[in-house]
């Protein structure tokens, strides 16, 4: 008999000592050992809220996320009220892309806790994942309205109004951000997306420059890479490129498909002289579009 399982023997009404077991395995990283006291503890007793909290986080940790969940729903149907489990299925939810799920959820938890600020930003980002503006714009509001550091809130609803087109309203939740929050980059790379969208490129370029002058951020140069290619910088929008590229190198921001559909870049994508080098930084063709309808810039 192997020693893992003399011990589960030794214990096996004992959930207290299975539980420390099996924690004690995971911090070895025998995560296989681990597993089998988890499950045993949960075996022994189902409806035991901290053993099944414990297999979740296990879950989670191996990147089971469904698994979790289970175990989230069974606490859930032996403690209704359970408002933290409902947030931790919420969590699991939203990394599974299960909108509409989590939405449920985070309603339980306001229901039974209570309109909180972190509950309400959940819900209004879950609002915003689904393209319901009008909710999530209403959403970060009431957290505007109620909470003491509103700079958040007004960057929530700022990417709402952009997203409906709503750009100078984009534009005064950004400001108004700024001025709470004058040292934070990402309000200026927000706000300097809005401003081209309005077409004014000054403010864009220096709202973007600003941003980099903050710190050095994928996003930072990404906008500001934007924005030159946007007023006729190429040179210099190519230098951020590839600065973007340098520092994003998990590829979080996705600039390869930012890049091949966002309009701004155009004049860089048909431009004899540098569509080659970007194709090169890309490791793509990029497909040239009809000359007669867009401007190069820098030629």
């Amino acid at each position: 008999m192997s020693e893992k399982n003399y011990i589960i023997r030794k214990n096996k009404k004992d959930i207290s000592a299975l539980l420390d077991k099996g924690n004690e395995y995971m911090n070895h990283n025998d995560y296989a050992g681990a597993i089998e006291f988890f499950k045993r503890a949960v075996e022994l007793r189902p409806k035991d809220k901290n053993a099944l909290y414990i297999l979740a986080d296990f879950y989670k940790r191996l990147g089971e996320l469904n698994q979790a969940k289970r175990c989230y729903t069974s606490i859930i149907n032996n403690h209704p009220l359970d408002t933290e489990t409902y947030i931790s299925r919420c969590a699991v939810n939203l990394n599974n892309g299960d909108y509409i799920e989590a939405l449920s959820d985070v309603n339980m938890a306001i229901m039974y806790q209570g309109k909180s600020t972190d509950l309400l930003f959940m819900r209004a980002d879950i609002y915003s994942s689904l393209e319901l503006w009008d909710r999530a714009i209403d959403e970060y509001t009431k957290i505007y309205n109620q909470a003491t550091v509103k700079s958040e809130a007004l960057l929530g609803r700022a990417y709402c109004y952009q997203s409906k087109g709503e750009y100078e309203q984009a534009i005064q939740d950004l400001s108004e951000a700024i001025e709470i929050s004058p040292n934070d980059y990402i309000f200026y790379c927000h706000r300097s997306i809005n401003y081209l969208r309005v077409e004014k490129i000054h403010n864009a370029v220096a709202d973007a420059e600003k941003s980099v002058e903050l710190g050095e951020y994928p996003e930072s140069y990404y906008v500001r890479a934007l924005t030159y290619a946007s007023a006729g910088k190429p040179q210099q929008a190519l230098i951020d490129v590839k600065t973007t590229l340098d520092l994003d190198q998990v590829g979080a921001l996705n600039l390869e498909k930012h890049f091949l559909n966002e309009p701004g870049f155009y004049p860089l994508q048909t431009s004899p002289r540098y569509k080659g080098l970007l194709e090169s930084h890309f490791g793509v063709e990029i497909p040239g579009l009809a000359d007669e309808t867009i401007k190069t810039a820098g030629e």
